[in-house]
């Protein structure tokens, strides 16, 4: 810190963006607050380009750091002068803290940072040369009155990718395809993404959450993101072209329950019936009962004739004779001839 000197010291891994990030993430927890600015040396998970004036921020880090409602200030290259507190404070770890662990068997990133946490305790109690107090009495009366709150919730590690949209409206992360609006075909969206969730954004904004599935070559859609013809195709299903049918007529649905069975795949019969049941946009649905009836009573169970039934009027042949029963068992009486 600034003024105080206090000290964070932690272990990790390696210096991946979620290493960098989340050790971010526990220091501020441990100051009990949020500093005005942070001043970071140019490592690469933190700074794509390095500048005096105006330094490149990774995504990653930089949505971290305005979800803390602060910024970075990286040091200029190979000037340690930039960061002299950190430089002091290196001297310090490697003499209160490193010394110590020298001759030391350590097992586990775990044990080895609850036994530098305890170091890091005695460093930052132990009274200064210079000063009567210790870091951690500067720290309480210089430090932590100026920092910032820490927010209500704990900020949520997530990666982050910039994915281009393919011509099916889907992007693809890690083998698995998740849908984004349709009109965003060919266009780059900035996937935010964890374990959990996966979100995407357009010029800042969010177009699409999804579950985070690990599952190779499968496609979760939203409905929503779909085209209008697609939203219609996806309409077409079995039970729907029966209620479809159901409502215009017995006949009707006994006519669809034919196309259903003969076809070679449910979604050719979906696709027949509804250009079948289509028919009664355009002639009515009476007429289209009508033709049905007249067709079953005459063992015409196909149904491109039944069209031409309505446009030859042939419908009017029945209207004088006695009402037919009409069952997909009764075969007419031209099967018996």
């Amino acid at each position: 810190m600034g003024a105080s000197n206090y000290i964070y010291l932690e272990g990790t891994w390696n210096q991946s963006i979620s290493d960098w990030v989340s050790s971010h993430i526990r220091m501020f927890e441990y100051f009990g607050g949020v500093p005005q600015l942070v001043i970071p040396d140019n490592l690469k998970s933190g700074v794509l380009k390095a500048s005096r004036y105006d330094p490149d921020i990774t995504p990653a880090y930089y949505h971290m750091l305005s979800y803390y409602d602060t910024a970075a200030m990286p040091t200029r290259v190979a000037m340690p002068k930039d960061k002299a507190k950190v430089e002091g404070g290196v001297l310090i770890i490697q003499c209160w803290i490193l010394a110590k662990l020298r001759n030391e068997t350590i097992y586990g990133l775990a044990e080895l940072n609850k036994r530098v946490r305890e170091l890091m305790e005695f460093a930052n109690n132990k009274p200064m040369k210079k000063y009567p107090d210790s870091r951690r009495q500067l720290f309480m009366k210089l430090d932590k009155p100026n920092l910032k709150p820490l927010p209500a919730n704990k900020y949520i590690y997530r990666e982050y990718k910039k994915i281009r949209v393919n011509s099916d409206y889907h992007i693809e992360l890690s083998g698995h395809h998740y849908s984004v609006p349709y009109t965003l075909v060919k266009q780059e969206v900035d996937v935010w993404y964890n374990s959990n969730t996966v979100e995407c954004y357009y010029h800042n904004q969010c177009v699409a959450k999804h579950i985070r599935s690990d599952v190779p070559m499968e496609q979760s859609t939203c409905v929503e993101h779909m085209p209008k013809s697609h939203k219609e195709y996806l309409a077409l299903t079995p039970d729907r072209m029966l209620q479809w049918a159901t409502s215009i007529g017995v006949a009707t649905n006994l006519i669809v329950e034919d196309i259903l069975i003969k076809a070679p795949h449910p979604d050719i019969g979906c696709r027949r019936s509804n250009g079948f049941l289509n028919l009664s946009k355009k002639y009515g649905n009476i007429y289209l009962e009508l033709a049905c009836d007249y067709a079953i009573c005459n063992g015409i169970y196909d149904y491109k004739h039944i069209e031409s039934i309505i446009k030859n009027n042939l419908i009017q042949n029945i209207a004088t004779k006695t009402p037919v029963i009409v069952h997909s068992n009764i075969r007419g009486a031209d099967y018996y001839h």
